[in-house]
């Protein structure tokens, strides 16, 4: 399960979530610049991750599929900060093709999705 919530998806969307759950607000400016924060931290476990990893290999994850709560981690995938962390991600990589301006319509696409799955 932490591995799942470890995803950069899953925290992403976890902060968006508080985000509009919490009443101090401080606008989207300030949503955006810690989902940055994030990201950016993230990036710099996994690297540090990878490298720990090329020194000693026997400290590498099993596979997902190989973890004992593996029935419970999917469920994790289809929880509704997961589904909108891969939105965020997925409007991040095509932002060229204006994913920015499909954001609000994946979201509730997302939402509605999650509503099938609880």
């Amino acid at each position: 399960i932490e591995r799942v919530k470890n995803h950069l998806a899953y925290k992403l969307g976890q902060t968006v979530i508080d985000f509009t759950n919490s009443s101090s607000g401080g606008g989207y400016i300030a949503l955006f610049k810690k989902l940055y924060k994030i990201k950016k931290q993230h990036k710099k476990e996994q690297k540090i991750y990878q490298q720990t990893i090329q020194v000693f290999p026997q400290l590498k994850y099993p596979s997902l599929e190989a973890c004992s709560d593996y029935e419970q981690a999917l469920r994790y995938k289809f929880h509704l900060s997961y589904m909108l962390g891969e939105v965020l991600i997925k409007a991040y990589q095509t932002w060229y093709t204006g994913g920015g301006f499909k954001l609000k319509n994946n979201i509730k696409k997302a939402n509605k999705e999650f509503q099938i799955f609880r």
